[in-house]
C-alpha cells in the first residue's frame, strides 16, 4: 500500500453527516460494500474501537460492520480494558483515538504493549491533533503503531487500513509484528534473569557433603538395627535407648535427604533457567535478523514516502521512519 496515513484538509465528511444519513455516506464510497473478510465466529471481534465521541464511533462501526467485519465500541481506554479481560478472543485489530476521556489513548496503547495477552494486537492510533508534541510522545513509544490516522479520513482510507492490517501481508505491519514480538521477548528475558539473581545458587560441594554424611549415619543406621535384632533374638527385649537411636538417627537422615532433594531440585530449576534464556536469547536474535532484512526492503521500496497534504506530514513521516528504522 502505498498510502499509509493520510490527513483531508477538507471537511470531515463523518463528522459532517446530518442526522440519519449515515449510511447514505456509504454508498459514496463503493469500496466499502467489497469482499467479507471474516464470518465464521460472531463471538470473536475482528475491530476493537476505542473513541470519546459517540457519534464518530458509531459511524467507524457502522462502516466496518458493511465490510462484514465485527466491531464493538467503548468510549475510553478504561473501558477498553475492562472489555479486554473478559472476553473470549482478543480482537484482531483496535483502533484508538489518541484524546480519550481517562485513560488517554498513548496510555491504553502502552498499557497494550506491556501485557502478555494482548501485546501482539495490531494498534492503529487516530487523532485531531498531530501537532509537534503529539508527535513527540508517540516517538517516545518503544513500538510505534501500525498505522497513525489523521483526523479528519475518508471511510475508504479506513477500510483500506483495517484490509491491510487483517491480511497481515504488507511489510511495515510484518515489521511492527516483530517489533512487539521482540519487546515480549526481551520482556522475558528480564524476567528470567530477575527469577536467576532471586534465586540462590544450589552448593554442589554441600550436596556432596551431605551424601557423604547419608553413607556414613546409614551404615550407623544398619548396624544399630543389626545390633537391635541380636538383642530380640537374645533377651526378647532390646533396650529402649536402643530404639530411641534408631529413630532419632533415622530422623536425621530424612532430612538430610530432605536438604539433599532441595538443593537438587533448585540447581535443575538454575539449569532450566539458563537454558530458558539461551532459548529466548536465539529467538531475539532471529528476529533482530528479521527486523533487518525487513527494513532494508522497507528503505528499498520506498514504502514510508507519504504524500499527506498537512502541515505536519513531515513530521509524521519522521516518526514513522524512526520507528521502523529503530528496530
Amino acid at each position: 500500500m502505498e498510502l499509509l496515513v493520510k490527513y483531508m484538509s477538507q471537511g470531515n465528511p463523518m463528522l459532517n453527516s446530518e442526522p440519519g444519513k449515515q449510511n447514505a455516506l456509504i454508498e459514496v464510497f463503493p469500496g466499502l460494500d467489497g469482499i467479507a473478510l471474516r464470518d465464521d465466529d460472531p463471538d470473536e471481534v475482528d475491530v476493537l474501537i476505542v473513541e470519546g465521541d459517540a457519534a464518530q464511533r458509531s459511524l467507524i462501526t457502522q462502516i466496518l460492520e458493511r465490510k462484514k467485519l465485527v466491531a464493538v465500541g467503548w468510549e475510553n481506554g478504561l473501558e477498553a480494558m475492562e472489555w479486554l479481560d473478559n472476553a473470549l478472543a482478543p480482537p484482531r485489530v483496535i483502533l484508538c483515538d489518541l484524546d480519550l476521556p481517562g485513560l488517554g489513548g498513548v496510555e491504553f496503547y502502552m498499557m497494550l504493549l506491556q501485557s502478555a495477552e494482548w501485546y501482539s494486537i495490531p494498534v492503529v492510533l487516530m487523532t485531531a491533533n498531530p501537532t509537534r508534541e503529539n508527535m513527540k510522545n508517540l516517538r517516545a513509544l518503544p513500538v510505534p503503531p501500525d498505522y497513525l490516522l489523521c483526523k479528519p479520513f475518508r471511510p475508504d482510507m479506513l477500510v483500506q487500513i483495517m484490509e491491510t492490517i487483517l491480511k497481515q501481508d504488507h511489510p511495515l505491519c510484518i515489521l511492527r509484528d516483530l517489533q512487539r514480538r521482540k519487546l515480549n521477548v526481551q520482556r522475558k528475558m528480564l524476567q528470567i534473569r530477575k527469577a536467576m539473581e532471586d534465586q540462590a545458587p544450589a552448593d554442589a560441594a554441600k550436596i556432596e557433603r551431605a551424601r557423604s554424611i547419608i553413607i556414613t549415619m546409614t551404615n550407623k543406621l544398619i548396624s544399630l538395627k543389626r545390633e537391635r535384632t541380636q538383642a530380640v533374638n537374645l533377651y526378647a527385649d532390646p533396650s529402649l535407648d536402643l530404639d530411641e537411636k534408631i529413630k532419632s538417627l533415622g530422623t536425621e537422615i530424612a532430612q538430610i535427604e530432605a536438604f539433599i532433594k532441595g538443593h537438587e531440585d533448585q540447581r535443575k530449576s538454575q539449569l532450566e533457567r539458563k537454558r530458558e534464556l539461551l532459548l529466548v536469547s536465539k529467538s531475539l536474535e532471529e528476529i533482530d535478523r528479521k527486523i533487518q532484512v525487513l527494513n532494508k526492503t522497507i528503505a528499498k521500496e520506498g514504502i514510508l514516502d507519504l504524500r499527506s497534504p498537512s502541515k505536519m506530514g513531515k513530521e509524521m513521516l519522521d516518526w514513522l521512519a524512526s520507528g521502523s528504522g529503530g528496530g
